[in-house]
């Protein structure tokens, strides 16, 4: 069994996946394997791939999706391949120091905890173009934290799941949603608020590329971004009552959830369109939200935007709904926001 497997999805990289590649495949953990999931590339991704696996035959597995069918197809994928003791993931066009998996690796094993947290720098599409090799020579300052008890490091761990080290048996069955954007947001908290303890090392060994077109910076449809995270927010709360989460594990989770849901809901203040129909938006939005999540402009984290709830509540009032009513709402708001694919609202 592989101490790590690494599961890199790979989505029409070509000129960044050569230096991602380099990085993982020269890790100083030697017992690794990487899996490639190629979502079907239109460039020469997989040419790329098939050239690593001949210099790496043993380590740089190569899987192929027949249609492309986004990020979380793509994780899902590896996972049901993955051999390793712990899954790490890194995306096709960032860049790992080559001994942070040697680093987590050992640090989950001394704590005997199933998730490690790491941090990242961001970089600019134009740096890190010649499979340039980054050693981290800072010693690793590791802290264990027990995040049911700890607001800020737990409000503090970002979404993303590519600078963290997760223990194969504590995913299981855990799968990214597929389909969405956010997909990040419900797999990594979900799985951090599972393992109640986990390490948090204090030491960036992550490089994500800020690319032009990237995922969330791309010009999605209002309806992408507003109904996505609903749909994220809702297979996290459904996780909650699987796993049987305890009072605190569901406290932490519903407040990371409005929170998420808020700021996705202050971008609708930023389209161009009439004030009325902004507002009649705005009114079956939150029915919606708090109907699924009750209470849901009464945030409590420390890190809650109480201007933002203060300025939506002094023009909307919610009225109570059934089961019923709140799926016509539903639709509602998904007709309406479909009405605007084709306007300009940025």
């Amino acid at each position: 069994m592989p101490k790590v497997s690494i599961i890199i999805p790979c989505h029409n990289k070509e000129p960044y996946l050569p230096t991602c590649l380099n990085s993982v495949l020269n890790q100083s953990l030697h017992d690794i394997e990487v899996l490639a999931i190629d979502d079907h590339s239109t460039d020469n991704t997989l040419q790329i791939l098939e050239y690593f696996q001949k210099e790496y035959p043993f380590t740089l597995k190569i899987f192929s999706l027949d249609e492309k069918s986004g990020v979380s197809a793509a994780r899902n994928l590896g996972l049901e391949y993955a051999q390793g003791e712990y899954i790490g993931f890194v995306d096709a066009d960032d860049v790992v120091t080559l001994n942070m998996y040697q680093d987590f690796y050992s640090i989950a094993k001394w704590y005997q905890v199933p998730m490690v947290v790491g941090d990242f720098h961001m970089f600019t599409y134009t740096e890190f173009l010649h499979q340039e090799k980054i050693y981290s020579y800072q010693k690793p300052k590791e802290k264990l934290i027990d995040y049911l008890t700890n607001d800020r490091a737990f409000f503090s761990v970002s979404a993303s799941c590519w600078d963290k080290l997760f223990l194969h048996d504590h995913i299981g069955d855990t799968r990214f949603l597929e389909n969405a954007i956010f997909e990040d947001l419900g797999f990594t908290y979900t799985l951090l608020l599972h393992a109640k303890e986990a390490c948090q090392v204090n030491r960036k060994d992550y490089f994500y590329r800020q690319t032009p077109n990237g995922i969330i910076k791309s010009i999605y449809h209002p309806n992408r971004k507003l109904l996505d995270m609903l749909a994220v927010c809702l297979d996290m709360q459904d996780f909650g009552k699987k796993k049987h989460f305890d009072s605190r594990q569901m406290f932490l989770l519903q407040e990371i959830i409005k929170e998420n849901l808020l700021l996705v809901l202050w971008t609708v203040n930023d389209w161009k369109i009439p004030f009325d129909k902004k507002i009649r938006l705005l009114r079956d939005i939150i029915t919606v939200f708090e109907y699924y999540f009750p209470k849901f402009r009464k945030l409590k984290t420390i890190y809650s935007r109480n201007d933002m709830v203060a300025f939506w509540s002094s023009l909307i009032k919610v009225s109570k709904i059934d089961s019923a009513q709140v799926q016509q709402k539903y639709q509602d708001v998904l007709k309406l926001v479909k009405s605007l694919e084709n306007s300009s609202y940025h």
